[in-house]
């Protein structure tokens, strides 16, 4: 599981459900539930692992180091990790 993109995961999967819940007729409202349900299971169990991984003693080290560049020539890149002090 370490080359899981974790911290993408848990910051993008809401908004990919909201989308999802908006192509869902207003109707059925259990499946919006199931879906908001769902993905924020996933969320939160992906955030449990996570707080277990890094352990009860933190450390100023970033941990779950995700870096994806973008765009070399203007230095734009996506990254994210975890500080462990906040």
């Amino acid at each position: 599981m370490n080359n899981l993109p974790i911290l993408s995961i848990i910051t993008w999967l809401p908004a990919l459900a909201a989308l999802v819940i908006l192509w869902i007729p207003p109707c059925a409202v259990r499946w919006i539930r199931a879906v908001a349900a769902l993905s924020t299971g996933i969320a939160g169990l992906l955030c449990i692992y996570l707080y277990q991984q890094m352990g009860l003693q933190p450390d100023s080290a970033m941990h779950f180091v995700e870096n994806l560049p973008w765009s070399t020539s203007l230095g734009i890149q996506y990254k994210l990790g975890v500080d462990g002090l906040s």
